[in-house]
């Protein structure tokens, strides 16, 4: 099998100190450029690199690779999304919404994990499709609201607005 000249080598004798890998986001932090660019610099410099599903991750030098990790530690913790909203306080139609959310995922989970696995992809589309007439929804918010699932249950599940809602201020005649 021959590798074509963009594509990345894979990762072959790596010292033992930099066999850490990071994404071209983290090293545009630490060479303060953007991901394309950084990407670039590195594929030009022949760092050593790996493909992990759609993105090339990249060993960075000696010189680089302390500031590689304080970025990668420091972007890594991402917070939990703070639920405000519980499944108990909602209205009847707020509580259809979160409970259809609750059987687009288990209809997801069982696609996953059947008998025949599907991959996330197809699992997702199908998903959507058997959905779409009475729930449509999006990828991304699917995803969403399986890692809030996850992580709050039920009361994930339910709409969390965001600052303030309702109706404007009136502006008084002056």
């Amino acid at each position: 099998m021959t590798q074509f000249a963009h594509m990345p080598k894979p990762l072959a004798n790596l010292p033992a100190k930099s066999a850490e890998l990071f994404p071209a986001r983290i090293l545009a932090v630490a060479l303060r450029c953007c991901k394309k660019t950084a990407a670039t610099k590195a594929r030009h410099h022949k760092w050593p690199s790996i493909r992990v599903a759609n993105r090339d991750e990249f060993a960075p030098p000696e010189e680089l690779l302390s500031k590689c990790r304080r970025i990668a530690t420091f972007t890594q913790r991402r917070p939990t999304r703070r639920i405000t909203v519980l499944f108990d306080g909602l209205t009847p139609a707020a509580r259809v919404r979160a409970l259809c959310r609750a059987a687009v995922i288990a209809a997801f989970d069982e696609l996953r994990s059947g008998s025949r696995p599907m991959s996330c992809a197809i699992a997702t589309r199908r998903t959507q499709k058997t959905f779409a007439s009475i729930f449509p929804f999006g990828s991304r918010s699917l995803d969403r609201w399986r890692r809030d699932y996850r992580e709050h249950g039920l009361d994930g599940l339910s709409e969390q607005k965001r600052g303030r809602v309702g109706r404007r201020k009136q502006q008084s005649a002056s």
